[in-house]
Protein backbone atom coordinates (compact mmCIF):
# COMPACT_ATOMS: atom_id res chain seq x y z
CA UNK A 1 0.00 0.00 0.00
CA UNK A 2 2.97 2.46 0.98
CA UNK A 3 4.22 1.82 -2.69
CA UNK A 4 0.81 2.58 -4.00
CA UNK A 5 0.66 5.91 -2.31
CA UNK A 6 4.00 7.07 -3.61
CA UNK A 7 3.20 6.33 -7.22
CA UNK A 8 0.12 8.31 -6.63
CA UNK A 9 2.28 11.42 -5.17
CA UNK A 10 4.85 10.98 -8.21
CA UNK A 11 2.16 11.24 -10.53
CA UNK A 12 0.59 14.08 -8.68
CA UNK A 13 3.66 15.62 -9.35
CA UNK A 14 4.63 15.04 -12.91
CA UNK A 15 0.99 16.55 -13.52
CA UNK A 16 1.85 19.54 -11.53
CA UNK A 17 4.67 19.89 -13.02
CA UNK A 18 3.70 19.36 -16.44
CA UNK A 19 0.92 22.08 -16.06
CA UNK A 20 3.96 24.53 -14.85
CA UNK A 21 5.92 23.97 -17.79
CA UNK A 22 2.11 24.53 -20.18
CA UNK A 23 1.59 28.16 -17.80
CA UNK A 24 -1.18 26.71 -16.03
CA UNK A 25 -1.91 28.98 -13.56
CA UNK A 26 -5.46 27.62 -12.64
CA UNK A 27 -6.55 24.34 -11.71
CA UNK A 28 -10.02 23.05 -10.68
CA UNK A 29 -9.89 19.52 -9.11
CA UNK A 30 -13.11 17.53 -9.12
CA UNK A 31 -13.29 14.84 -6.54
CA UNK A 32 -15.46 12.24 -7.92
CA UNK A 33 -18.52 10.81 -6.59
CA UNK A 34 -20.10 12.33 -3.03
CA UNK A 35 -23.60 12.82 -1.48
CA UNK A 36 -25.79 9.82 -2.39
CA UNK A 37 -23.49 9.09 -4.87
CA UNK A 38 -20.80 6.78 -2.59
CA UNK A 39 -18.46 5.20 -5.90
CA UNK A 40 -17.17 1.52 -5.03
CA UNK A 41 -17.88 1.13 -0.88
CA UNK A 42 -15.51 -1.86 0.42
CA UNK A 43 -13.70 -2.55 3.74
CA UNK A 44 -15.19 0.64 5.73
CA UNK A 45 -14.52 2.67 2.59
CA UNK A 46 -15.80 5.05 -0.32
CA UNK A 47 -14.51 5.98 -2.94
CA UNK A 48 -16.37 9.51 -2.31
CA UNK A 49 -14.36 9.87 1.06
CA UNK A 50 -11.21 8.91 -0.76
CA UNK A 51 -11.21 11.20 -3.53
CA UNK A 52 -11.97 13.81 -1.76
CA UNK A 53 -8.96 13.30 0.65
CA UNK A 54 -6.88 12.80 -1.92
CA UNK A 55 -8.03 16.36 -3.86
CA UNK A 56 -7.89 18.15 -0.47
CA UNK A 57 -4.00 16.89 -0.23
CA UNK A 58 -3.35 18.04 -3.93
CA UNK A 59 -5.19 21.25 -3.06
CA UNK A 60 -2.80 22.56 -0.13
CA UNK A 61 0.36 20.84 -2.76
CA UNK A 62 -0.47 22.95 -5.89
CA UNK A 63 -1.54 26.35 -3.60
CA UNK A 64 1.45 26.08 -1.71
CA UNK A 65 3.37 25.96 -5.56
CA UNK A 66 1.48 29.02 -6.41
CA UNK A 67 -1.81 27.77 -8.33
CA UNK A 68 -5.16 29.32 -8.41
CA UNK A 69 -6.61 26.03 -6.98
CA UNK A 70 -10.75 25.52 -7.27
CA UNK A 71 -12.50 22.89 -6.07
CA UNK A 72 -15.97 21.29 -7.29
CA UNK A 73 -16.70 19.81 -3.68
CA UNK A 74 -15.28 20.27 -0.58
CA UNK A 75 -17.68 18.38 1.27
CA UNK A 76 -19.63 15.18 0.52
CA UNK A 77 -21.89 16.72 -1.27
CA UNK A 78 -23.33 15.62 -5.19
CA UNK A 79 -22.28 17.78 -7.50
CA UNK A 80 -24.09 16.91 -11.05
CA UNK A 81 -21.64 16.73 -14.17
CA UNK A 82 -23.27 19.77 -15.49
CA UNK A 83 -22.81 21.35 -11.97
CA UNK A 84 -19.25 20.37 -12.29
CA UNK A 85 -18.34 21.79 -15.54
CA UNK A 86 -20.19 25.18 -14.87
CA UNK A 87 -17.40 25.47 -11.39
CA UNK A 88 -14.96 25.04 -13.88
CA UNK A 89 -15.84 27.52 -16.73
CA UNK A 90 -17.06 30.05 -14.84
CA UNK A 91 -13.99 30.33 -12.88
CA UNK A 92 -12.27 30.17 -15.98
CA UNK A 93 -9.58 27.48 -15.16
CA UNK A 94 -6.88 26.26 -17.37
CA UNK A 95 -6.80 22.96 -16.56
CA UNK A 96 -9.21 20.05 -14.84
CA UNK A 97 -8.07 17.23 -13.43
CA UNK A 98 -11.18 14.79 -11.89
CA UNK A 99 -10.00 12.49 -8.80
CA UNK A 100 -11.40 8.65 -9.02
Amino acid sequence: MKNKWRMLFVSLAVCMANASVAGAASICLDPGHGGGDPGATGCGLEEAEINLGVATYLQTMLKNAGFTVVMTRTTDKEVSLAGRCEIANSNGVTTFASIH
